[in-house]
């Protein structure tokens, strides 16, 4: 009897406690799907806020990555794109798509602060398809707000709390264990080196030396990324000044550059502008441009067949690993530094043909252009 009626009791309650709730994963209006078994919380009205407000946000956050009313403000002051790895997340290069992975609210987690939550996204392909298609599973914090709303940020302040910070001249760098600091201080020194090339002030850097892809992405917010898992090394400059180095080292010259290759041209003269330049003078995958074009003459040596213009325009990979732009880019910058010096740059800077600027300072029709790189990369052997 006792048994009876405890589990009459019971059933009371969950019916109770299902009338009170409203079942937000069937709700149309918003651009997210609902984990079915998700934490929500006790105030319903404080619940619904909280998804409309992530709702606004993720269906803003592609209009522009340097504001958004949704997220809290002194990140742009602090990193000019703080939600830069959700801007344009929807996009499949595969697919053809600009909204092919959409997101789901995965868990809304509980922290030691008042008011402050951890929301778990995934952003996965449509479930029509055969395979499975997940871009990735992303955390950002919600905020409440005097005014009972919320905002959200990024969890990169939270996840390196406890990092040190040393200063080295004009380098700033956040890590977990040990710093080389006669590292450090060459990269330091090399960085106020580029900025004597392009004639400008020395940039303060922001350097997250982190010891792999894992790690990196680990502290960015992601529990899933493709790339923290088929790669072993690497980083990328972002807006702020900030390196994220996954390389466990103090010297990625590489990235460095890309703070002080300006933003002009368009398409792949663009491209060349700034991944050229950051392979001319920071070498990539820990390689000096030499040694990369030694590789690149090797492989069209062997490969005579292939198209270098080509391989350049539809970002072919040599050996299926570096794409051809930062070779053959990097070729470019230091041909043009060589007869013009960097001031040939600033003829090309609002060019926006690719051929065009490459006729315009170094004197090579397309039609020519793509034996003169061969010869050229045949003087690295």
């Amino acid at each position: 009897m006792k048994q009876l009626l405890g589990l009459t009791l019971f059933l009371a309650l969950v019916i109770n406690f299902s009338i009170g709730q409203t079942d937000y994963s069937k709700d149309t209006s918003l651009v997210f799907k609902i984990n079915y078994n998700i934490q929500s919380f006790d105030d319903e009205n404080d619940y619904r806020i909280l998804l409309n407000s992530l709702n606004g946000f993720l269906k803003t956050k592609n209009q522009c990555d340097t504001s958004n009313a949704y997220w809290v403000q002194s990140e742009f002051k602090k990193y000019k794109y703080p939600y830069g790895d959700l801007f344009g997340i929807e996009y499949s290069r595969k697919y053809k798509s600009s909204n092919f992975y959409k997101p789901t609210l995965l868990q809304i987690i509980n922290t030691e602060i008042t008011n402050q939550y951890i929301l778990k996204l995934a952003y996965t392909g449509p479930d029509t398809l055969k395979e499975s298609t997940i871009r990735a599973i992303y955390n950002i914090i919600a905020v409440k707000q005097s005014d009972g709303s919320y905002q959200f940020k990024s969890m990169l302040v939270e996840n390196t709390a406890c990092w040190n910070r040393t200063t080295i001249g004009t380098i700033t760098y956040i890590y977990k264990d040990n710093l080389n600091r006669e590292l450090a201080e060459q990269a330091n020194q090399l960085n106020i080196e580029i900025a004597k090339k392009f004639n400008v002030t020395p940039i303060s850097i922001v350097y997250y030396k982190c010891k792999n892809p894992i790690e990196l992405a680990r502290i960015k917010g992601y529990d899933y990324w493709p790339w923290m898992y088929i790669d072993t090394t690497g980083g990328r400059a972002e807006g702020g000044n900030t390196i994220f180095a996954a390389n466990n080292s103090e010297w990625f010259p590489h990235e460095f550059v890309h703070f002080y290759t300006p933003e002009v041209g368009m398409g792949l003269l663009r491209q060349i502008i700034d991944e050229g330049c950051a392979t001319y003078l920071g070498g990539t995958v820990g390689k000096s441009v030499e040694e990369i074009l030694k590789t690149t003459n090797y492989f069209y040596k062997k490969y005579p067949e292939r198209d270098i213009l080509y391989d350049l325009e539809n970002n072919y990979r040599i050996n299926g690993k570096m794409e051809v732009l930062y070779p053959v880019g990097g070729l470019i910058c230091k041909l043009i530094d060589e007869k013009l010096g960097f001031e040939g740059f600033k003829q090309i800077y609002y060019e926006t043909d690719f051929y065009k600027a490459i006729e315009r300072v170094l004197g090579v029709k397309k039609e020519n252009l793509a034996d003169f790189l061969k010869n050229e990369l045949a003087r690295y052997k």
